[in-house]
């Protein structure tokens, strides 16, 4: 395994910023140099610190390990890669995970586990149902205030009963309260037949 080291070299005319080193040409140096480099690191304040991130190169018998200097927003985006991957990691642990092409048995005759799935959809049209409810519910929320309990009502069985609550509701005659239902039904209507496109 071979460890390289490239630092970004500060440039004559660069030495006035708070950071000379941003749009440095990158140089190798010893290990020795680069700990240095680390330990007066320590030090400084943020604004100008240096940002380093490790790149492995495996070959499949070896690795080499590339120490890069980088500017802080290529450090952070590197960090942040990094940490995904190592999340992805640990929780792809608590998980065992199978090709539905797996055998569920040692003998030829034994079956795959696809072929022990189910074709039945329930599962998936119960969830398509609940999320066209809950998107009917957001939308008459959002259409009118008493949209969502006129839709429970409705459901309820209690389509014609449901106009003197809604006129009292609404503070308005029951003939309105009927206009406000036909509304209410062409609304759902239109909703529907726009989630079917």
């Amino acid at each position: 395994m071979k460890i390289t080291y490239l630092i970004k070299q500060a440039s004559e005319g660069s030495l006035e910023s708070n950071n000379p080193y941003d749009d440095s040409a990158l140089i190798q140096v010893s290990g020795e140099e680069w700990h240095n480099i680390i330990s007066m690191n320590k030090k400084l304040p943020a604004a100008q610190r240096r940002y380093f991130i490790k790149d492995i190169i495996d070959d499949g018998n070896d690795c080499d390990i590339l120490i890069i200097e980088v500017t802080k927003e290529e450090y952070k985006v590197w960090k942040r890669e990094r940490q995904i991957t190592w999340r992805n990691h640990l929780l792809g642990q608590q998980y065992s995970f199978l090709s539905i092409y797996d055998k569920l048995g040692d003998q030829e005759e034994d079956k795959v586990l696809l072929e022990t799935l189910g074709t039945d959809l329930s599962a998936e049209n119960d969830f398509f149902c609940k999320q066209l409810f809950d998107d009917l519910v957001s939308s008459l929320e959002a259409w009118k205030p008493w949209g969502r309990e006129l839709l429970k009502r409705y459901m309820r069985g209690e389509r014609r009963a449901s106009t003197k609550w809604l006129a009292k509701f609404c503070c308005v005659s029951e003939q309105t309260a009927r206009q406000y239902k036909r509304d209410f039904e062409r609304f759902i209507k239109s909703f529907l037949e726009n989630f079917s496109r």
